[in-house]
């Protein structure tokens, strides 16, 4: 593999003070490994995945005499294995994911807010035909949920509240590398950031890019479950498949019915 071969060439060249030409084998056994980091983690704003520091830039200027290039080189070697290291510990949770079978979704954070509870709807009229869905929680979208009980109004700090009251009722099955099974078959599980990830200022930008890495890494399509038109439009500019939620499953229509007929208990 590209990753074994880098990681050796890295080794064999750890100490040595010599000149900018016996640092060509590292670079040259990188460049297989590269293409596919960068196609695999880059964002839709094509920022890389920050394998190449500024000292790689340096070393590249360098010429065969340059004077004691070691510690340059191995400052930079050093922390290109560090680098690798933690998107390796990502990839090999991406690979568990891309084992399991079924349709993927991505519900955005509104899902989760305006309708209701996830295991009260079933996701195939959601999602379409198409075999058994798999939704896959970003955890920008929990953390989300948590800063929404915080702020805005008491409404919707309350209804935050609440979807992740009904996540924790899953919790022991959503820890990481495993998927909690909701009433209707539909499995449930949670995508962690990468170790070091800078998140996109913008939620919903932030919540397309998860979308897209998983798409590349699972190499199969992805389908972001929203109730927001704009959300869908983007999505689809971008290659992801989309899905409104119906509003049968919507919260306020619950409570347009229950008041309608006359119910006590309207949803909140």
């Amino acid at each position: 593999m590209a990753w074994t071969t880098w990681a050796d060439a890295c080794g064999v060249s750890r100490g040595r003070t010599v000149g900018h030409k016996h640092a060509t084998p590292i670079w040259w056994s990188l460049r297989p490994l590269d293409p596919s980091l960068r196609s695999w983690f880059e964002d839709d704003h094509g920022a890389g995945v920050g394998l190449y520091g500024d000292h790689y830039k340096m070393i590249r200027e360098m010429s065969d005499y340059a004077a004691r290039p070691s510690p340059l080189i191995d400052a930079e070697t050093g922390r290109q294995i560090r680098v690798l290291e933690a998107l390796k510990s990502g990839i090999q949770k991406l690979v568990s994911l891309r084992a399991r079978h079924g349709v993927l979704a991505v519900l955005d954070t509104n899902v989760l807010m305006h309708f209701l509870p996830l295991n009260k709807i079933k996701w195939a009229d959601v999602v379409g035909p198409g075999g058994q869905v798999r939704i896959v929680l970003p955890i920008c979208v929990i953390d989300e949920l948590d800063n929404k009980k915080y702020t805005g109004s008491d409404k919707m700090g309350g209804r935050a509240q609440k979807a992740l009251k009904v996540l924790r009722c899953y919790r022991v099955d959503l820890r990481p590398g495993n998927a909690a099974t909701l009433p209707d078959g539909t499995t449930v599980e949670i995508l962690l950031d990468e170790p070091g990830r800078a998140r996109l200022a913008n939620p919903d930008e932030e919540l397309r890019s998860r979308c897209m890495l998983l798409q590349r890494m699972l190499e199969r399509p992805v389908t972001l479950v929203t109730g927001d038109f704009g959300a869908e439009v983007r999505a689809e500019a971008y290659g992801l498949r989309s899905a409104e939620m119906p509003e049968k499953y919507a919260k306020d229509a619950q409570q347009w019915a229950a008041a309608d007929s006359g119910a006590p208990n309207a949803l909140p």
